[in-house]
C-alpha cells in the first residue's frame, strides 16, 4: 500500500485519553505560516479532530499549537506503545531496526533490559524531546506491533483490523555437507525422513550408513511454522536437536552422513537439496525462488501492525521499514528483505525443462514456442504476483512486491527496458479458457499498476501484457496450495533493441 505524504503529516498518535470537546479553537503550526480554525471534536493519541470548512480534519499534534480555552492542558508528544512477538526476532531484527530508524532521525536510542525476554527502548531527540517509550516483549494482548513468521496463509488469517508488513522471506530446507552428492530429495521421502520411517542413507540412493538428522529445537512457533510449511519434524524421535542456530549451521556443513532441517539464510556452507514433486516438478531453493514464493516451503517473517490508534513513532516505524535504507539493513542483519531481485531465463532450465515435458499434450507447440521466444534474453523479476484464493485482491507478499516494483517505476530503473506482465494459470481447465484467463489476471496487475501510480509514468514506458496459461507450471498440483503457486503473474524486462 502506498502512503500519501499529506497523511503522513496529518496524522499522528500519542497514547492518551480520548477527550471530546465541540468548542472553536485555532491550530497554528509550529513554523508559523500555517493557521486552522475551526470546532475542536476531540482530542485522541496525538490527534486534534477539527471540524472546518473542509470537513474533519486529523492534525498532528506535534506540528501545531491549540490556541483557545477548549484546548487540551497537558499534550505529551511522547508515543508509547508495545511490540510483541518472537523473542529471536525481536533482538536480531526489531531492535537492531528500531535503533536504525532512530538514527536516521538523528536521535538517541536507549535500550534498556527490563526481565526475561522483556526490555524498553527510550528514543529521544537531540533538542530532548521525547519521542517514543516502547516496551518490547511480553505478552500484551492488544499490541501496537507484533512481530510474527508464518506462511501466506497464516498472513490471510491476520485480524481484519491488522495491516500485515512483509519485512523479509525465508524458507525451510534439507541440508547436506558440500561433499554430499545427493542433489535432490522427493516430496514423499522428505516426509518419510522426517516422520522417521527413513533412516538409512541407502533408501535415497547413498550408502548403507544411518542418516544423522538434526533438527533444530525451539518454541511452538517456530514448530508451527515449520509444520506449515510441510517440514514437520516433531515426529522424528531420533533426531538430534540443536538449539543453537549456528551450531546447528555449522554441524549441516560438517556432517558427511548428516541431513539438517534448518532456514536457508542460516544455510552457511552447507548445500540445501531440491524438492522434485511426484508429477515431476522440481524446485530449488534460493534467493530468487523464495524471494517469488516459488519454493514451497517459503515463509515470511513480518509485521502486524494494528489499524486503529497507532502511535505516531510505531506508524512512522512501519512506513519507515519499507524504504530501501531499511531493506539494505535487513540484508545486513543476515535476513532476506523484501526487495527486487532478477533471474535470467537461461537460469532456470528445469523450469523450462519440465514446461515442455509436462505440457507437451496440452499446450499447443506454437505457444510453448512464443513464451520462449518471447522471455529469451529476458530477466525475471521477484515479484511475482498471486492473489488470494477466490478473491482478486493481492496477498500480503504480492502488494508488498507491487509497491517495491512501483517505487523502481518511479526512480526509472527500467525506462529503457521492455517491462512484460505474463500471466499463468493452473492445469485445471481448457488450455484456451486459461490463456484467457491468464492473460486477464496480467490486465487486471496492469490496471491497478495505473490506478496506483498514474498513466504519466506508465504511458513513457515500453510495455506488454501476455498470458500463457498453464504452459509453465511450477508445482504438482495435488495440493491447493501447489495449484495457488502455478496461478500467479510474473514479470519480466527486456533489453529494447
Amino acid at each position: 500500500m502506498l502512503y500519501s505524504k499529506l497523511s503522513a503529516v496529518l496524522l499522528a498518535a500519542i497514547t492518551c485519553a480520548s477527550v471530546s470537546y465541540a468548542a472553536p479553537v485555532t491550530l497554528k503550526s509550529t513554523s508559523g505560516g500555517i493557521e486552522l480554525k475551526g470546532e475542536l471534536l476531540s482530542f485522541e493519541n496525538g490527534f486534534y479532530v477539527l471540524e472546518t470548512a473542509l470537513g474533519a480534519l486529523d492534525v498532528d499534534a506535534r506540528t501545531v499549537t491549540c490556541l483557545g480555552d477548549a484546548c487540551p492542558k497537558d499534550v505529551s508528544n511522547t508515543s508509547e506503545f508495545t511490540i510483541t512477538g518472537n523473542d529471536r526476532l525481536l533482538k536480531n531484527l526489531v531492535l537492531p531496526l528500531i535503533e536504525g530508524y532512530g538514527f536516521s532521525l538523528g536521535a538517541d536510542v536507549a535500550l534498556k533490559s527490563s526481565g526475561k525476554n522483556k526490555s524498553s527502548v527510550q528514543v529521544t531527540g537531540i533538542n530532548g524531546t521525547k519521542f517514543a517509550d516502547i516496551s518490547i516483549g511480553g505478552t500484551q494482548k492488544n499490541p501496537a506491533i507484533s512481530i510474527q513468521s508464518g506462511t501466506v496463509a497464516k498472513m490471510l488469517s491476520a485480524k481484519s483490523t491488522s495491516t500485515i508488513i512483509p519485512l523479509s522471506s525465508d524458507a525451510f530446507v534439507l541440508a547436506v555437507s558440500a561433499d554430499n552428492p545427493l542433489r535432490s530429495i522427493s516430496q514423499k521421502n522428505l516426509q518419510a525422513l522426517l516422520s522417521g520411517k527413513i533412516t538409512n542413507w541407502k533408501d535415497i540412493g547413498g550408502p548403507d550408513f544411518d542418516i544423522n538428522l538434526y533438527v533444530p529445537s525451539g518454541n511452538n512457533s517456530l514448530l508451527n511454522t515449520a509444520k506449515a510449511t510441510g517440514f514437520d519434524f516433531s515426529k522424528a524421535k531420533k533426531a538430534i536437536k540443536i538449539a543453537d542456530i549456528i551450531a546447528l549451521s555449522r554441524t549441516a556443513e560438517s556432517d558427511p552422513f548428516g541431513i539438517t532441517v534448518i532456514n536457508h539464510s542460516n544455510l552457511g556452507g552447507a548445500r540445501a537439496l531440491s524438492i522434485g514433486g511426484a508429477c515431476g516438478a522440481v524446485i530449488a531453493p534460493n534467493k530468487f525462488t523464495i524471494a517469488a514464493g516459488n519454493y514451497p516451503a517459503s515463509y515470511f517473517h513480518y509485521l502486524e501492525v494494528a489499524d486503529k490508534n497507532l502511535p505516531i513513532f510505531a506508524q512512522e516505524f512501519a512506513d519507515y521499514l519499507k524504504t530501501d535504507q531499511a531493506k539494505s539493513q535487513i540484508n545486513t542483519l543476515g535476513f532476506n528483505s523484501i526487495s527486487i531481485t532478477e533471474s535470467p531465463l537461461g537460469e532456470q532450465g528445469d523450469r523450462l525443462a519440465y514446461s515442455i515435458l509436462a505440457q507437451k499434450n496440452v499446450v499447443p507447440i506454437e505457444d510453448l514456442r512464443k513464451m520462449i521466444t518471447l522471455l529469451g534474453g529476458a530477466r525475471q523479476l521477484s515479484s511475482v504476483l498471486r492473489f488470494k484464493i477466490g478473491s482478486i485482491e493481492l496477498d500480503a507478499p504480492s502488494q508488498t512486491a507491487l509497491d517495491a516494483l512501483v517505487t523502481e517505476l518511479y526512480l526509472g530503473k527500467y525506462a529503457d527496458q521492455k517491462i512484460m506482465f505474463v500471466g499463468f494459470t493452473e492445469n485445471l481447465g481448457s488450455f484456451a479458457d486459461n490463456k484467457r484467463n491468464s492473460k486477464a489476471a496480467a490486465q487486471l496487475i496492469f490496471g491497478g499498476l495505473r490506478g496506483q501510480i498514474g498513466g504519466e509514468i506508465l504511458d513513457d514506458l515500453n510495455i506488454e501484457v501476455h498470458g500463457f496459461g498453464q504452459a509453465s507450471p511450477l508445482s504438482c498440483e495435488d495440493t491447493p496450495e501447489g495449484a495457488n503457486l502455478n496461478n500467479r503473474v510474473e514479470i519480466w524486462v527486456k533489453d529494447s533493441y
